[in-house]
């Protein structure tokens, strides 16, 4: 399954939701990925302070592209989520997350 929070605007709270829904279905015993395609990797950032503050997430953040996202999508498991992390403006990719997604997300403020 993979769900995308999608906005066109920034700080919305995309990352946030995205995290927070992560480790929610992490917790419950789901297998998660994050892919964050942000160029300024907010929710790798995320991750890495968690691991410095020693309470590492439950699930592992990749930084990656657009153009990777198909292939990426294309190895979840049935049993398996896949939240994606997009970038607010970025044509490319909000197209390539939505694509690829089961479920789309659209956080308003």
């Amino acid at each position: 399954m993979i769900i995308t929070a999608i906005n066109a605007k920034g700080g919305v709270g995309k990352t946030t939701t995205t995290m927070f829904l992560a480790t929610v279905f992490a917790h419950r015993g789901k297998t998660v990925t994050v892919t964050d395609l942000d160029r300024q990797g907010s929710a790798l950032e995320w991750s890495e302070r968690a691991e410095d503050g020693g309470n590492p997430l439950p699930f592992e953040v990749e930084l990656s592209i657009p153009k990777r996202v198909d292939r990426q999508a294309a190895l979840v498991g049935d049993d398996e989520f896949m939240f994606i992390d997009v970038p607010p403006g970025d044509e490319n990719a909000i197209e390539a997350a939505i694509a690829v997604s089961d479920f789309i997300i659209l956080p308003t403020r």
